[in-house]
């Protein structure tokens, strides 16, 4: 019988996606490295939520550090209701891991009543989304087919690194040379996650009781790592069930701490 899939097999998978990524670089940032190159682009616009826009914020640090632009990340309904003043020299890519979410595809159709090409990544070049841009590009992240999408986020922000680098390669921002040395210091990230994963079930063993036992949460971060907190909120609320937020580390320090004290419990006589 085969084997059903889960969340720990896809998150076990991810230092092997991490390697093959890193190593098929040029040919799978191609369509967005041409794209960025050839339009005069300057800045760019992520239109992305819930993991996805996790794993873009995971990135923007490295972005606007190797590729010298700023980086822009907004939710599709807030992109289409109320924010989508972008410029020419704005590059607005719309990520939709399973190419078939309807808040992406409204967001491809204000892009293209605007009359701007409309640019896709997805897990799924031949989904709707796919099928209605003008340039779409596989992000390597394969497919997963569990409720709480696990990969996405380590293959999204690997992505948009490497595009980061090509890009900065293609311009003459970087010499090719200093682009594979970022990329190599990239591959990296394929032991650590792998030796995040090895030491997991002996955290959790040690603090069993502690982490059964949480009512609530808050997950802090700073910098790239605020996209990582972002995503590990997200995946208390969806995988057990318990209320937690997010905060920039400094943001937490002045604000909600004090709510992290247990309850007193009121003693009957």
């Amino acid at each position: 019988m085969e084997h059903k899939k889960t969340m720990l097999d896809y998150i076990a998978d991810c230092p092997e996606f991490i390697r093959n990524n890193v190593a098929d670089s040029a040919a799978l940032t191609k369509p967005l490295v041409d794209e960025y190159v050839s339009g005069g682009y300057k800045n760019i616009w992520i239109v992305a939520c819930g993991s996805s826009s996790n794993g873009s914020l995971c990135a923007r640090q490295f972005i606007r550090r190797h590729l010298k632009c700023e980086v822009k990340i907004v939710t599709p309904f807030h992109f289409v209701s109320s924010e989508n003043d972008f410029s020419e020299t704005d590059m607005v890519v719309v990520v939709s891991q399973s190419g078939y979410s309807l808040n992406a595809l409204d967001a491809i159709k204000v892009i293209e009543a605007k009359g701007r090409r409309c640019i896709g990544l997805t897990g799924d070049v031949n989904s709707d989304l796919g099928k209605v841009c003008d340039v779409v590009a596989n992000y390597g992240v394969g497919r997963e087919t569990v409720a709480y999408v696990t990969r996405g986020v380590t293959t999204l922000a690997l992505f948009f690194m490497l595009f980061a680098v090509e890009a900065a390669v293609r311009l003459g921002i970087k010499t090719a040379a200093e682009g594979e040395a970022v990329k190599q210091q990239l591959l990296k990230a394929a032991d650590i996650n792998a030796a995040v994963q090895a030491q997991t079930p002996s955290f959790i063993k040690e603090h069993y009781r502690q982490l059964s036992g949480m009512t609530n949460a808050y997950v802090c971060g700073v910098g790239a790592n605020l996209g990582t907190a972002s995503e590990g909120a997200l995946k208390f609320g969806e995988t057990v069930s318990i209320p937690t937020a997010v905060y920039e580390v400094e943001e937490y320090i002045h604000g909600p701490n004090i709510q992290m004290t247990p309850p007193l419990q009121r003693i009957s006589d």
